[in-house]
């Protein structure tokens, strides 16, 4: 056994390798990217787990993480999948992902019947030697998404032309499960692969598929395998590797896709969570405000649709929640949108509980008695706050004390009974500045 296991090894190697070389061929070389993509990288001898065993009984090892869509508001009927399940189905397809990521190669016939012929030395069937410019590789880092950006671009060339979408949704399907197919078994068998492919890249490659076409995300087996993969890439060893704001090939700025991402789901989601849960990867306090000013600004339709429940976040809640907001346009937004109940706990738990903290937090956390400026604004923006008229909204504010600790509450707030003292003093003293800064002096000096 010892020896199989080692063989298998070798051969898991050499794969991997021979995927990596994929990378490095330049134009010209067509026939050898050809004879390694359908002979090697997705032949099912090769793919495969490195220790010998099939792909079945390694994964089933998995079963424990569940990728059970979440229950969602509507009559969608999604089965329940586990990782291991999903990586055997995938390993069993790769006869049809093959033949799929061959065929990418019909538009470059003519270059690659000239490659092919360099290759085996038929110098008579080449017209020219004279070598196109090279601009570098001939796949990209990213090539095992390009049938789901290529199927995007289809989609978007067929909107503008005035044509109806479902002119692609015959094979639309199966090319985006292919696709999730291949990319879900290298991120299990062979992430090293996948290094220099951005964690942003990856999440704007999958964000694709909910702007091709209006339901091609409800398919059950897009679902099963776009929650297998969300859930590698916000595992916490990947959280920290999230940067929309770093260079994404192929996009001019992700801001603009996520401006796009927003509109769809506005206009086809109805509030499903697996939508909802890409829409708020970029609206943690990690990431540029600008993604969170979107929302509250230029698509406050999304503060109704998002009802996903906290408990099904594909974060941590407190991504979300901290550091404090500092930005006062984007308060303001946020105080905006509570004030004329835009936004409310019973439509998206989350967008409420986000909007009270960090306008409580602004307002009550302690600041340098001596910068006039900063105690300036807090008293400001508190005395903005007393202005807003429904009761309600303005007491969940003023007497927020924390997220709710049962995710069964529909309230996602806990709040003080009665207002602590340092709060109770500042708005007493709101209008008066120097018995503010004497109050944060007291507490400071404590």
């Amino acid at each position: 056994m010892t020896g199989i296991a080692d063989f298998t090894h070798i051969i898991s190697l050499l794969h991997e390798v021979a995927l990596l070389l994929f990378t490095k061929f330049l134009p010209g070389d067509e026939f050898y990217a050809h004879d390694f993509l359908s002979t090697v990288l997705l032949n099912s001898r090769f793919l495969r787990e490195s220790d010998g065993l099939s792909p079945v009984g390694v994964t089933k090892d998995l079963s424990e993480m569940s990728l059970a869509t979440p229950s969602m508001p509507f009559t969608y009927d999604t089965a329940t999948a586990t990782r291991g399940e999903l990586v055997a189905k995938a390993h069993k397809n790769l006869p049809s992902i093959s033949s799929m990521f061959v065929g990418s190669f019909n538009g470059t016939r003519r270059a690659l019947v000239t490659s092919r012929s360099l290759a085996l030395h038929n110098i008579h069937r080449v017209q020219s030697f004279l070598l196109r410019p090279c601009t570098g590789p001939l796949q990209p880092a990213d090539w095992m998404f390009l049938p789901i950006v290529d199927l995007h671009n289809q989609a978007v060339s067929i909107e503008m032309n005035g044509k109806s979408i479902d002119a692609i949704a015959d094979h639309a399907v199966s090319t985006v499960t292919g696709t999730l197919q291949f990319v879900l078994m290298l991120e299990k068998w062979r992430p090293s692969c996948l290094r220099h492919v951005s964690m942003a890249s990856r999440i704007a490659r999958l964000m694709c598929v909910f702007l091709t076409g209006n339901d091609l995300f409800l398919n059950s087996q897009v679902r099963d395998y776009l929650s297998a993969l969300l859930r590698i890439y916000t595992s916490p060893s990947r959280q920290n590797q999230l940067d929309f704001s770093s260079s994404i090939p192929g996009l001019t700025s992700f801001y603009d896709l996520f401006a796009s991402f927003l509109a769809q789901f506005s206009a086809v989601s109805f509030g499903d969570p697996l939508f909802a849960s890409f829409l708020i990867l970029p609206l943690t306090q990690r990431h540029d405000f600008k993604f969170r000013r979107a929302v509250w600004e230029e698509h406050v339709g999304v503060l109704r649709a998002l009802s996903i429940p906290l408990d099904q976040l594909p974060l941590p809640l407190e991504e979300f929640l901290h550091p404090v907001e500092q930005n006062q346009s984007l308060l303001a937004l946020y105080l905006r949108a509570l004030a004329t109940q835009a936004v409310r706990s019973q439509w998206s738990p989350l967008f409420y509980l986000v909007a009270v903290h960090h306008v409580n937090s602004f307002v009550f956390q302690r600041v340098d008695p001596e910068d006039e400026t900063a105690l300036k604004r807090k008293i400001g923006f508190l005395k903005q706050v007393l202005l807003v008229q429904n009761e309600n909204v303005r007491r969940d504010i003023l007497h927020y004390h924390k997220p709710s600790s049962s995710s069964s509450i529909v309230d996602p707030l806990e709040k003080f009974t009665n207002l602590p003292a340092d709060r109770q003093l500042l708005l007493r003293n709101r209008d008066c500045l120097e018995d503010c800064r004497q109050m944060y002096e007291t507490i400071s000096s404590v």
